[in-house]
């Protein structure tokens, strides 16, 4: 969990100016608001953990109404981040925290004088929030609902447990997943499904463009609110005909380079289909102490063989900036395309170079345990039937060199 954010919020603004303003204005106001308190919204420990995934909270449930009474939902767009998330970096500036999950939407009590402009945080067991069993006699049908960072964080833990059940059935079929590496495979794959939310996106980047930034510090300063987004977790327990995911995992040495090839469908020669590729490389480094750089091992996927010059696919890179990616020990890259396909011969394949390099060592004795995901998909209802041909297809070759 990333922490709860339990201070008022001041919005700049009292309850009547705010009234008059648009969804899209509220939104700003709150932004702007967050972006005023960085200093006191820095992750606690140990949601900095380099090793570990921090998880925010989303500003949603399936509460369908409530009431209200003297109490305000100072985000009335569904799927925005919770105005009571820490807000990152991690170490080094790294993505943190690095996925969100629903945690339920929190409300705020009236200002008591329409001259404040201070909110303050509402509590307690009514609706909206995600509703939990309890032991109280004094909630209807024992249950009551909460909000926070940890929620989000459950939910987190639900899903890395059907992501160990999916790979138990995987070792069942024949697949020689080792149980050394089901730790950074689940890593992986929670992470493997996310993406950041494009209604979100858009809201937070027309807060961020009004910053008078670059457009590489925009990226930056979305993924401090967003990290890689909200995970689609169904997206990873199984394929469509349109969607393929193929897993790799490894242990790998310094100034070792491991190489996979990723067949792509013959179907797609010629197209123009909207699609996505979807690349995740997750380790567990050792820690040095004694270093300013603390992570030991520094893995990384080399991207130049991915780029839209290097595939026929011809994709171009979404979401999170390309050199923010490597600073933790997750990068996670989405690449998206919607051009005409050049044409290709059928064998054609995608490259990911999976590299090793020492961080804050001078030499790196250990072996470095990795997951890697792949995933390219066309839009749904599309007949093409992508994950046959690249299950025909599919064969890993990996090579080592110094």
């Amino acid at each position: 969990s990333s922490g709860n954010f339990q201070n008022d919020i001041d919005l700049q603004v009292n309850e009547v100016e705010r009234n008059g303003f648009t969804d899209d204005e509220k939104d700003r106001i709150l932004l702007s608001s967050i972006q005023d308190s960085l200093a006191k919204r820095r992750l606690l420990s140990p949601a900095e953990s380099i090793n570990a995934l921090t998880i925010g909270a989303l500003h949603r449930d399936e509460s369908v109404s409530w009431p209200l009474a003297n109490r305000l939902d100072l985000a009335p767009v569904s799927n925005f981040i919770s105005p009571i998330n820490r807000i990152g970096w991690g170490f080094r500036r790294s993505i943190k925290p690095e996925i969100y999950f629903p945690g339920g939407r929190q409300l705020y009590q009236k200002p008591a004088s329409s001259r404040t402009t201070q909110y303050k945080l509402s509590k307690g067991a009514l609706a909206p929030g995600l509703s939990a069993a309890t032991d109280s006699i004094n909630q209807n049908n024992h249950t009551t609902h909460s909000r926070g960072t940890s929620n989000a964080t459950a939910l987190a833990t639900r899903a890395a447990v059907q992501i160990y059940v999916v790979l138990q059935e995987l070792r069942n079929q024949g697949q020689s997943i080792s149980p050394q590496y089901e730790a950074v495979l689940m890593k992986t794959l929670l992470v493997h499904g996310a993406r950041q939310l494009p209604e979100t996106k858009t809201r937070i980047g027309a807060h961020i463009n009004s910053l008078g930034i670059t457009s590489r510090q925009r990226k930056k300063e979305a993924a401090r609110l967003l990290g890689y987004g909200a995970p689609v977790i169904e997206r990873v327990l199984k394929c469509t005909e349109q969607r393929a995911t193929v897993i790799g995992c490894d242990e790998i040495h310094e100034n070792e380079a491991h190489e996979y090839e990723f067949p792509i469908p013959s179907s797609l020669s010629g197209q123009q289909y909207k699609r996505w590729l979807t690349v995740t490389l997750s380790w567990f480094t050792p820690i040095n102490p004694k270093h300013r750089n603390l992570r030991e091992a520094k893995l990384s996927i080399e991207a130049t063989h991915l780029n839209a010059e290097n595939t026929p696919l011809y994709l171009s890179r979404m979401d999170a900036d390309h050199n923010q990616v490597l600073r933790g020990t997750v990068q996670h890259e989405v690449f998206e395309g919607d051009a005409a396909i050049k044409t290709f011969v059928e064998n054609n394949s995608i490259k990911v170079r999976v590299v090793c390099k020492k961080d804050a060592v001078s030499r790196l004795d250990e072996a470095i345990p990795y997951g890697l995901a792949v995933t390219l998909e066309v839009e749904e209802g599309i007949n093409v039937p992508i994950y046959q041909q690249v299950k025909q297809a599919i064969q890993t070759r990996v090579s080592i060199s110094s």
